[in-house]
């Protein structure tokens, strides 16, 4: 039988045939009452299996606390009681409790049951009870070892899907409790908000978080945000691990999907902890300097060392799947337009200024069409500016890509399935081009209109959307048919570098460095964008004063790196400055 005192003697049975079968039920109401389901908006639950608040409806409910004479009084009395109590109604009517209403808490979104956590973890011998509200659980465990306590918090964040930042294990002496000899939920509950506050306290936070604010440009961010949902790029990526490196005693597999308050927490760097002696580094991060050389080498020397600017779009389409897709999701097109597109722009532009005193520089360069004229064959301007296509290039498929994922069908469907939405939009775009007289042209021009650049970004997209290795193999092959169908005609450099560095970056674990040569690494992989607008006037420099193309090369190198130094100095503090107005703006 179930009952409450506000409705005495009893609010349901179970009938005694029942009871082998249903004792784990509260039954039925007793003749003459009602029972049903609410939930949080008192809207009545007529489905199975979904819990809510469990109301009650008879002659039997009492009128309620009187507190004056008048209240006494009172003809009438309520015949509805809200039991504060959350059921399931069963497929033959019966009822099963399964918690109070005031024990649950929402975090992230999801309502989370205290009392299910002591059953689930009594369940494995632990004397649990647990407490908390919306800002975090605690879970109190008699006789419970330091390390013991710190396994169990990050398997419950496991098992419950939310960071390891708002839950608490703690020690329990003694169980408070009441006259009745019920626990005391009440100073349980008290005692988790002083746990809480504690912990939140501890968070060694040194300079990581500011640090981590300026790498996102961002003003500050939610702890329970990771660096993916809150958008960064592939080069604030690199410059996150780099620091990342230095803060933290181990940097964990995937830290890009975790919670950033899990990285404060983690935040151990002290006198004692162990030198780290290698650094391990994403291939991404390799080929994406590859390319940036060949592009150089290229330029400078004339040598056929073509398709470091195409695996730059590939990488492109990589880091925009990797990074942006939650933002755009959430429609936070400002946030993906800024990240993406200011910080290339803001140095092509002042790049196109400097050029601009020493020979003039035509519309479409401003304008940001000249991809279309760089792939035809009346190119009238300085050969110099010609590697700039690809700005124009880029600049349209993040403009496209953009306009597209504003149709909420096209959002709905990348929340849902990114890796068939990539694949998809592959096979598509590689048919426009083939029915399209963009087909016929030469690889190494082809590639310059939007369809090709829009090509290469989506098999970009398709590696970094990808998951385990069926998803992993389909990609494989997508390159393996682009090259049969679609490359074949290129140089063969470029061939060598479309099917080869896609499948590092697919396959290739993180690669184990020394620590040196990993942090010099992530240092210039965070100057890629910049070595390549800087490397245009310093070819420009160098080849007036150098003669032999090898020491041309070596110069131009040399002198982009140094001016990529200089630009995301200036342009960083340029940058920083227009994010912070943009994110009041946002805000």
């Amino acid at each position: 039988m179930y009952g409450q005192t506000e409705a005495a003697p009893r609010i349901s049975y179970v009938p005694p045939r029942d009871l082998p079968d249903y004792a784990h039920t509260i039954g039925k109401p007793v003749p003459g009452g009602m029972l049903w389901i609410e939930d949080s908006m008192g809207r009545r639950i007529t489905d199975t299996s979904v819990p809510g608040e469990l109301v009650y409806q008879g002659p039997n409910v009492m009128m309620g606390y009187a507190t004056t004479r008048q209240e006494i009084a009172r003809p009438t009395r309520p015949t509805l009681l809200r039991t504060g109590d959350l059921a399931e109604r069963l497929d033959n009517g019966y009822f099963r409790m399964v918690g109070r209403a005031s024990r649950f808490v929402k975090l992230f979104g999801l309502r989370i049951g205290l009392d299910e956590i002591e059953t689930k973890l009594r369940a494995d011998g632990l004397n649990a009870y647990s407490a908390g509200d919306d800002s975090g659980i605690v879970v109190f465990v008699e006789k419970i070892e330091p390390n013991a306590a710190a396994n169990l918090r990050v398997q419950l964040a496991d098992s419950m899907k939310i960071p390891a930042s708002v839950i608490a294990v703690s020690p329990l002496t003694k169980v408070p409790l009441l006259s009745s000899g019920k626990v005391d939920y009440r100073a349980l509950n008290s005692k988790a908000a002083d746990v809480l506050a504690a912990q939140s306290a501890d968070i060694p936070q040194g300079d990581l978080k500011p640090a981590l604010a300026r790498i996102l440009r961002c003003n500050d961010f939610d702890d329970a945000m990771s660096f993916r949902d809150l958008g960064g790029d592939s080069l604030a990526y690199l410059e996150a691990e780099l620091l990342l490196n230095a803060k933290l005693s181990k940097l964990p597999n995937r830290w890009e999907d975790m919670p950033i308050g899990d990285l404060l927490i983690q935040q151990s760097v002290t006198k004692e902890s162990p030198v780290k002696q290698r650094i391990s580094v994403r291939p991404d991060l390799l080929m994406r300097l590859a390319a940036i050389t060949t592009v150089v080498l290229l330029h400078a020397t004339g040598y056929s060392v073509g398709g470091g600017v195409y695996i730059l779009t590939i990488l492109a389409g990589f880091s925009f799947a990797g990074f942006q897709l939650k933002p755009l999701i959430d429609l936070r097109i400002g946030k993906v337009l800024a990240t993406m597109l200011l910080p290339i722009l803001l140095a092509y532009y002042a790049t196109l200024a400097v050029l601009s005193t020493i020979f003039p520089i035509e519309l479409r360069w401003i304008i940001l069409t000249a991809n279309f004229y760089a792939a035809g064959d009346s190119i009238t301007v300085s050969q110099f500016l010609l590697p700039y296509w690809f700005v124009s290039a880029y600049a349209q498929i993040i403009a496209l890509f953009t306009l597209m994922l504003l149709l909420g069908s096209v959002r709905h469907t990348i929340a849902r399935y990114p890796f068939l939405f990539g694949v998809g939009l592959f096979a598509v775009v590689s048919i426009v081009m083939s029915l399209t007289p963009a087909g016929d042209l030469p690889y190494r021009t082809q590639i310059r209109y939007t369809l090709g650049t829009l090509q290469l970004f989506t098999i970009g997209w398709c590696i970094s959307a990808a998951l385990g290795s069926i998803q992993k193999a389909i990609v494989s092959v997508l390159v393996v048919i682009s090259y049969l169908v679609l490359w074949l005609d290129a140089d063969a450099s470029v061939t060598l570098l479309l099917t080869v560095a896609p499948l590092l970056v697919i396959w290739s674990p993180r690669i184990s460095l020394p620590k040196t040569i990993s942090k010099g690494l992530l240092e210039l992989g965070t100057l890629t964008l910049y070595i390549y607008i800087a490397h245009v006037p310093m070819l420009l420099v160098a080849q007036h004063i150098i003669e032999p193309p090898i020491l041309i090369f070596c110069a131009t190198m040399l002198a982009s790196i140094i001016a990529a130094f200089a630009m995301r100095l200036l342009f960083g503090w340029i940058l920083d400055r227009i994010y912070r107005q943009l994110n009041l703006l946002w805000n």
